[in-house]
């Protein structure tokens, strides 16, 4: 997509400035650092309690990719204050039976999401060194993530007894919209959303850094035209390893 390559731009010319300027990143006041993230995302929701008909239902975390860089301002040893811009591209399973009243028909529902995101965190950093060269990290504030694409995939298959005591299987797909479209399927999702942001990690004299990190949602994500709205927010929980300038 256009903006996930601009992005990506951005990030990459930020970079090669920041490289040809030789920072070192346990004595400078701006502690700059380039990363790719990789592990798990969820999306929790409540269908089972909202729609009665549900039932059977199975929510999976997903794969999640991503790249992206943060600055961190060191006021004084131990403490600082960063920012950040990273662009993941997140994937997640669900799966359902919905039945109607009696049991005259039952739905199973397969669904697969896959969406982009650009997320930018806002954090106070704690830091202490550990050993020579060794410095630990941990991070706490908020973060904001602005959806840009991506897709539902349905697979439905309704199964119905006709009047003469026959059972009939038929198969539907549905592909819609991630982020905004009132064709999906029980709910769409809105684009921005808000939360919390935890970190923690290892940063090494030579630059290299590892560590782990969650976004737990605050905000309800799901849209709905229905009576009933369903509660949905985000989790992910990401492995970070990066590089110094």
């Amino acid at each position: 997509m256009k903006i996930l390559r601009v992005m990506a731009a951005v990030i990459a010319s930020m970079l090669a400035t920041l490289t040809a300027a030789g920072r070192n990143p346990e004595t400078d006041f701006i502690h700059i650092n380039a990363h790719i993230l990789g592990g798990g995302s969820y999306v929790s929701n409540n269908y089972a309690a909202c729609f009665p008909e549900v039932s059977d239902l199975h929510s999976s975390m997903g794969l999640a990719l991503g790249v992206g860089a943060d600055v961190v301002f060191n006021i004084s040893h131990h403490w600082g204050v960063g920012t950040g811009l990273n662009i993941l591209r997140s994937s997640r399973n669900l799966d359902m039976a919905v039945s109607t009243e009696g049991a005259k028909s039952i739905s199973n529902i397969f669904q697969k999401n896959s969406y982009y995101t650009i997320e930018a965190p806002v954090f106070a950093r704690w830091r202490q060194n550990l050993a020579q060269g060794v410095t630990w990290n941990i991070d706490m504030g908020l973060y904001m993530a602005q959806g840009v694409g991506g897709h539902t995939d349905n697979t439905i298959y309704d199964a119905k007894t006709n009047e003469l005591g026959q059972l009939i299987t038929l198969r539907t797909k549905l592909r819609t919209r991630y982020y905004d479209d009132s064709d999906a399927f029980i709910n769409t999702f809105a684009r921005t959303d808000l939360g919390m942001h935890l970190a923690t990690g290892l940063t090494f004299r030579q630059g290299l850094t590892i560590g782990v990190r969650t976004h737990i949602g605050l905000r309800n994500l799901a849209q709905s035209d229905g009576l009933k709205n369903p509660r949905m927010r985000t989790l992910d929980l990401l492995a970070v390893v990066g590089w110094s300038f």
